[in-house]
């Protein structure tokens, strides 16, 4: 059902939940369902939500969901890098700190959508494995073609200006209050 519902906003929110809730049963069924590449990305991703649920519901699990979702990424569907980023994602919440090697791995192959956990120096700092980075953050609009944001800062509105909402009413008077 998961490919059937992966378009599915409620689904994608709850479907996780309620599998987090079964436990250690449902482990080998999703660990099935994520290794097969014949299911959508986006169903597979439902897969990694419901292991990381399982993971915080029940501790006793986390170390072998972490192993699962190590292992996935120690071979990655290679055209899936936002189920890569998303099981990225779910070794942060998890701290699993053990599996820096294969997110290093990962994140030089090039395989994973930084757009979801920003890039390997991103991760190391979300796991405390480092205070500062060392190079510059990705520029997100360059790599995925956005056009350049510069000219759109935006001007400080006085008090006393007229609204920006058109109304001809003080800034004051109209939206800011």
């Amino acid at each position: 059902m998961f490919d059937t519902l992966c378009d599915d906003d409620w689904a994608t929110e709850e479907l996780p939940l309620v599998l987090g809730m079964l436990g250690q049963n449902a482990i080998g069924t999703l660990t099935d369902f994520l290794d097969d590449y014949s299911h959508a990305e986006y169903a597979r991703m439902i897969a990694i939500g419901a292991l990381e649920e399982i993971a915080k519901r029940y501790p006793s699990t986390t170390k072998d969901v972490i192993t699962i979702i190590t292992d996935y990424l120690d071979d990655p569907d290679p055209s899936a890098a936002g189920l890569s980023g998303s099981a990225v994602g779910a070794l942060i919440t998890l701290e699993a700190r053990e599996s820096i090697d294969t997110l290093r791995r990962l994140y030089s192959s090039g395989n994973v959508d930084i757009f979801a956990c920003g890039d390997i120096e991103d991760v190391e700092m979300e796991l405390g494995l480092r205070t500062e980075r060392s190079t510059p953050p990705p520029d997100f609009f360059e790599l995925y073609g956005f056009p350049e944001q510069d000219g759109l800062k935006r001007k400080k509105i006085g008090r006393n200006d007229p609204c920006p909402c058109g109304s001809g009413i003080k800034y004051k008077k109209c939206c800011l209050h």
